[in-house]
């Protein structure tokens, strides 16, 4: 009798490569929860350590790309100068210094993927799901029992993250876009609840706006050809029954869970009520207002890191919540126009719609809530569009035309 061994294939490298890009879009919004629970540990800076490391380790082999990536990297080179400028006259010199050093890591995003053997897209978003869907469930129960009757908030260790959850929900707000373009309905629709239940406004909204763009084009150019399985639409439906019943028979829960948290906030887009918009209009009227204040703040801003110094009157980091807003007034016109080509510039580039979609989310938010020194992953899509093209797993089953 002759017995015969079975070995499981050996994991490649480009795998570990597109598991770490998963780790490296997601380190940032898990590292306080890691920081207060667990280990004082930057588990930040360990994957940045990691990737650069992979970086050059790759550095030596042959490294390919075309003259519009290397046209993108000068003028994301400049715009990094122009800060470092910015400081000689910036109001805020302190916080300059911090927030330029501090926009070296959207070079590691940029460029990593050039590095990278192949983009593996289902494995990327398979560890960003296996990351943060489980910190989510549990970041929406804790959240519950932070407010639950009894309960000591103030000693919760919970209380200092609760506000996080936009940082969650931007990664949810991902997963809800890849499982839409992969067409796998039950992980859209439990992703879509996840996001529900972090009150994430902002993610739910954009990533909602683009699955009713990309519906209405599908409908208009397939609406002869669409078929759906019988089989998917009993699934679909019997996970529908299946939530609503759910939703009625814990109706306390869901009351707290999705008002209060949510609809309540959705209602304080057309309330002049709500702190967090109003924030942000008083915010854009100061930057406004300082931005045509003379000559020089018009062209060349009030320096890299003077937004915080000059709205709060003190040495705190703040930004107008708008990254073209952001650059005019700390950087000028100069600073406007260079930032309008680094955000735009890679949705020209051919390449697959899945990452611009990605990028797009990204910058949507950015409009909103971000800053130049925060928005890392919107970089990392964009260093696949410029400088990867060896992607996989990006297909779906959308109907296409003959």
């Amino acid at each position: 009798m002759v017995i015969k061994f079975t070995t499981k294939p050996k994991l490649k490298y480009s795998t570990v490569q597109n598991i770490l890009f998963g780790f490296l879009l997601a380190a940032g919004t898990i590292k306080p929860f890691i920081n207060t629970y667990l280990t004082d540990l930057d588990v930040t800076l360990i994957v940045f350590v990691l990737v650069f490391f992979d970086m050059l380790l790759q550095f030596g082999g042959k490294l390919t790309t075309k003259k519009h990536s290397l046209f993108y990297i000068l003028l994301f080179v400049v715009f990094h100068l122009l800060m470092f400028i910015s400081l000689i006259y910036s109001k805020g010199f302190n916080l300059g210094l911090n927030k330029t050093f501090l926009f070296f890591i959207n070079y590691i995003f940029l460029l990593y993927p050039l590095f990278m053997q192949k983009i593996n897209a289902r494995i990327i978003f398979s560890t960003i799901f296996w990351i943060i869907i489980p910190l989510s469930i549990w970041f929406i129960f804790q959240r519950l029992f932070l407010w639950a009757p009894g309960s000591d908030v103030l000693k919760n260790p919970f209380y200092e993250l609760r506000i996080f959850y936009l940082n969650l929900g931007a990664l949810v707000g991902l997963l809800v876009l890849w499982f839409f373009h992969q067409r796998k309905w039950e992980l859209f629709i439990f992703s879509l609840i996840v996001l529900l239940g972090l009150s994430a406004r902002g993610p739910l909204i954009f990533s909602l706006l683009i699955i009713l763009s990309i519906s209405a084009k599908m409908f208009l150019s397939n609406v002869k050809k669409v078929k759906i399985s019988s089989n998917r639409l009993i699934i679909f439906g019997s996970s529908l029954v299946c939530v609503f019943s759910l939703m009625f028979y814990y109706s306390n829960f869901f009351y707290n869970l999705l008002y209060e948290n949510l609809i309540l906030k959705l209602q304080g887009l057309f309330s002049s009520f709500d702190g967090s918009i109003m924030g942000r209009f008083k915010r854009l009227d100061f930057a406004f207002e300082n931005i045509f204040e003379s000559f020089s703040s018009f062209f060349f801003g009030h320096g890299i890191g003077s937004f915080g110094k000059m709205y709060n009157q003190e040495e705190i980091m703040d930004y107008p919540h708008n990254l073209f807003v952001e650059s005019w007034f700390e950087l000028g016109i100069f600073g406007l126009l260079l930032s309008l080509i680094i955000f735009f510039y890679p949705f020209l580039i051919k390449g697959n719609h899945v990452f611009k979609i990605m990028a797009l989310f990204f910058l949507l938010q950015g409009m909103k809530s971000y800053s130049l020194v925060s928005i890392w992953p919107i970089f990392g899509f964009y260093g696949i569009l410029l400088f990867n093209s060896r992607t996989i797993n990006l297909t779906s089953n959308y109907p296409r035309k003959t």
